[in-house]
């Protein structure tokens, strides 16, 4: 499963196609549960993660706008009321997701550049968007940028604070506030979602893994990991 458990944002647009099973995605503190054959689509700057879910396939395609034509200026200066598209509303489109994995060859990047737009210009229409609102969530940004930056490191709430020059009560606040979720919680999840990636795609030794991605100990690790994903490390690498 290699959803994001933990809240982040980014300038590119992300796309998420359930192709087995379900995820609980959430973007603007807005939940929605996306079923098999639907798509999940958060677009720029959008804070938005997923709730944990039994491992399930999913297709995740993260772009940049500027590589639609015509509608970046709209991409970037509007949400979506519902970022979920049914399966009855995707099922016209589904297609062109499987033809931009199957490209290959000297001008791939070409073609999935061109079925992207094709993609976008088709399911756009069958969202209903508003104008994006200025919120006050440039503190909480900075923070989860912060965090995603260094979670590796040796990082408390009283460095990030000292080096955002916010007061750690206000960090601690808004992450309650806003995401629902402690600091460490937070910290921990993109741990172990790091985690998760290098154990799909590397054969490090799982205490390695464990001091790479920033916890002090394999106990920790074994605890935090299970405690997002229901089940230890080991258990992950062995049912992949």
């Amino acid at each position: 499963n290699g959803l994001w458990h933990s809240p982040h944002f980014h300038s590119q647009i992300e796309l998420v196609y359930v192709v087995e099973g379900q995820t609980v995605a959430i973007a603007d503190q807005k939940r929605t549960v996306t079923k098999s054959g639907e798509l999940f689509l958060a677009f720029p700057n959008q804070i938005h993660y997923y709730e944990k879910t039994a491992i399930g396939k999913y297709i995740v395609i993260i772009f940049s706008p500027e590589i639609i034509y015509g509608m970046e200026d709209m991409l970037y200066n509007n949400t979506p009321k519902s970022n979920i598209l049914t399966k009855e509303k995707m099922q016209n489109f589904a297609n062109i997701i499987s033809d931009i994995l199957k490209a290959e060859g000297d001008f791939s990047h070409t073609i999935k550049v061109g079925l992207m737009n094709q993609l976008l210009a088709n399911i756009l229409p069958e969202f209903e968007l508003k104008p994006r609102i200025k919120t006050n969530n440039t503190t909480l940004q900075s923070v989860l940028k912060y965090c995603t930056k260094n979670f590796a490191s040796d990082l408390t709430l009283d460095i990030l604070a000292e080096d955002l020059h916010i007061s750690k009560f206000h960090i601690s606040h808004l992450l309650n506030q806003k995401l629902g979720i402690s600091f460490s919680a937070y910290l921990n999840n993109i741990r172990v979602h790091k985690a998760c990636s290098l154990l799909n795609n590397s054969e490090n030794k799982i205490s390695d893994i464990s001091e790479e991605v920033g916890f002090g100990s394999i106990r920790s690790f074994n605890r935090a990991f299970k405690s997002v994903m229901d089940m230890t490390p080991l258990e992950y690498r062995n049912q992949i």
